[in-house]
């Protein structure tokens, strides 16, 4: 890779937004007649912008106030301090009327202190595009329903297939098209196409000893129809037979360690550093890897074509394995379990507070959160919205704009628009993309579970505990230090260390959540 361009690149990006930067937008409409809430957040502007810095500043924010004729009052920390300063202001009792960018967790911890307001009652009266949402996926419900029954948080859903499955496996097509090769579909095809580049000499790196993948090959375990931690999976369940079962206790677990071992030992896997993750796929010494369609193989496809190499990264389907099963768990749930939005139990002001929330949820609130305000940022053509010459004309790619003068939409609890994410893909990702929504029709990827205090702190022990240990030992199988012949041993240990009870504490979760589905 070469740094001086990237340095090039980063150097543009900070002088752009800079030139880009404005403040809040000021016109002519008489404000003083509106209602005025308080929200408090956090905010993290990109690096370099100036004028920027709160989400007052931001287009989609104040599309909102101009629909809904309300001044959103946003008081905004720094990412860094939000847990420290949301602990100190709820101590103070001295609260918002809503809350952004909370964590889940942390908004059903509050909520059973009495400081943020159920909102049950509120979604089924005040907020019908939620609701609707809701009743259309009884998923959604279960996961947003804490293990008392109440649900304290927004979430920013993840409705649509699309942007579920935004991760996979990627690898240089032209190579393995080079060998006469078909695309691999199993995990069978997939060692031969490794062990093929690796003999092939397709390292442009001129170092025949590195492996042909890099990066975390967990994924790999999911193809023998069970769990693993891995890309966008915390942990180690799977769904089948109407429960949730671990994955290390499974004989399947033990097959799986066998394949890696196989790949490992043959020299064809590498869980590489993020310092030369990109170096060896961008450099060529590497020619597969798990990653994002938006995050990995579209930018790594420009950087290739930009040093004036083959563009030949692309997304293929799930690894079917002895199964024939086809299970991805690197996809996402519904729910953005990383951030939300509550309400502050003391506020006066909860018919204005719902109507912010139930346009959020609107299929317009879902627009103008990844788009911006229609005329000025984007149009829509056949019902869709495209951005205008004054995003298109910017150096800023779609996704910088966005996130610098848009809306954060990672953060706000929004139903995110599919177009909003489709247009960061090239065509290849949106390919990737579309192979994968249609091929992981079965899904053992656990949903999005919610505990009581209680439970968690005693989540926490186990997990900790247990994941180590795993960890460990997958690392010992895979490499050879520790001989398959001591499975039975590593059972013993996951007995001793309380695997019995973690997937009693998962299963009662599990059980809630079917029941607030249904």
């Amino acid at each position: 890779m070469n740094r001086k361009l990237l340095l090039f690149g980063f150097f543009l990006l900070t002088a752009t937004l800079c030139l880009f930067g404005r403040g809040r937008n000021q016109d002519s409409v008489d404000r003083s007649a509106w209602e005025t809430v308080t929200a408090f957040s956090a905010f993290s502007p990109l690096p370099g912008i100036s004028g920027i810095n709160t989400y007052a500043d931001h287009l989609a924010w104040q599309a909102v106030e101009r629909e809904l004729l309300v001044n959103i009052d946003f008081q905004t920390v720094p990412g860094g301090e939000w847990v420290r300063r949301l602990e100190i202001l709820m101590a103070s009792g001295d609260l918002p009327d809503f809350f952004l960018r909370i964590n889940p967790r942390l908004a059903e911890q509050y909520g059973r202190q009495g400081v943020l307001m159920p909102l049950n009652n509120l979604i089924n009266t005040e907020i019908p595009n939620l609701r609707q949402i809701m009743n259309q996926h009884r998923s959604v419900a279960g996961a947003m329903t804490s293990a008392e029954g109440n649900i304290y948080f927004f979430p920013r859903l993840l409705i649509d297939p699309r942007l579920r499955h935004d991760s996979g496996i990627i690898i240089r097509e032209d190579w393995v098209r080079s060998l006469g090769l078909p695309m691999p579909s199993t995990t069978d095809q997939f060692y031969n196409v490794l062990k093929a580049f690796k003999e092939g000499n397709f390292n442009r790196g001129g170092n025949r000893n590195e492996a042909p993948f890099v990066g975390d090959y967990r994924f790999l375990i999911w193809a023998f129809g069970i769990g693993s931690r891995g890309i966008n999976q915390e942990n180690d369940f799977f769904v089948e037979d109407r429960q949730l079962k671990y994955g290390p206790t499974d004989p399947r677990y033990r097959a799986a360690l066998e394949y890696l071992h196989m790949l490992y030992s043959d020299g064809l896997i590498e869980n590489s550093s993020d310092e030369t993750y990109m170096q060896k796929l961008v450099g060529e010494s590497a020619g597969a890897t798990f990653g994002s369609w938006a995050g990995v193989l579209s930018p790594y496809n420009r950087l290739l074509e930009a040093e004036g190499k083959n563009p030949g990264f692309r997304g293929i389907i799930p690894l079917a394995g002895p199964t024939g099963e086809r299970n991805s768990h690197g996809n996402h749930n519904e729910l953005d379990l990383d951030f939300g939005g509550a309400i502050s139990s003391t506020t006066s002001k909860i018919d204005t507070v719902a109507r912010i929330f139930d346009y959020l949820y609107s299929t317009e609130g879902s627009v103008v959160m990844s788009f911006g305000i229609e005329g000025d940022t984007f149009i829509l053509m056949n019902g869709e919205p495209r951005w205008t010459s004054k995003v298109l004309d910017s150096s800023l790619s779609f996704q910088n704009y966005r996130r610098a003068f848009i809306s954060d939409v990672g953060t706000i609890p929004h139903q995110f628009n599919v177009m909003g994410y489709m247009e960061n893909l090239t065509p290849f990702g949106i390919e990737a993309n579309r192979i994968n929504a249609e091929s992981s029709a079965l899904n053992k990827k656990p949903p999005s579970l919610r505990f009581s205090e209680a439970e968690l702190r005693e989540l926490q022990t186990l997990e900790q505990q247990l994941n180590a240990f795993v960890d460990d030992n997958l690392d010992g199988f895979i490499s050879g230090r520790q001989p398959l012949s001591q499975w039975n041993v590593f059972q013993q240990g996951l007995q001793q260390l309380g695997v019995i009870r973690l997937v009693e504490l998962y299963n009662t979760s599990f059980r809630r959540f079917l029941a607030a589905s249904n």
